[in-house]
């Protein structure tokens, strides 16, 4: 496993705090960088580029559903 390069954010999801780090691959796997998404119940390692895959979707659907329901985009 790698170590920590920076904290990217922190999420308030429901009453739980869910971190996303940004951290160095492990050199036994060949990653660049590897984006941890963590909480107190959990803990989610992605490669980078699958981080990069969700948050464009999520992105795109958040998008997707303001124009559905007609909401303005602050």
């Amino acid at each position: 496993m790698g170590e920590k390069i920076k904290d990217i954010t922190v999420l308030k999801l429901h009453d739980m705090d869910v971190a996303i780090e940004l951290n160095d691959g492990s050199a036994s796997t060949r990653e660049y960088k590897t984006i941890h998404v963590q909480s107190e119940r959990f803990r989610l390692q992605l490669k980078e580029s699958q981080y990069l895959q969700i948050a464009a979707a999520v992105s795109v659907a958040a998008k997707k559903i303001m124009q559905y329901k007609e909401i303005k985009d602050e």
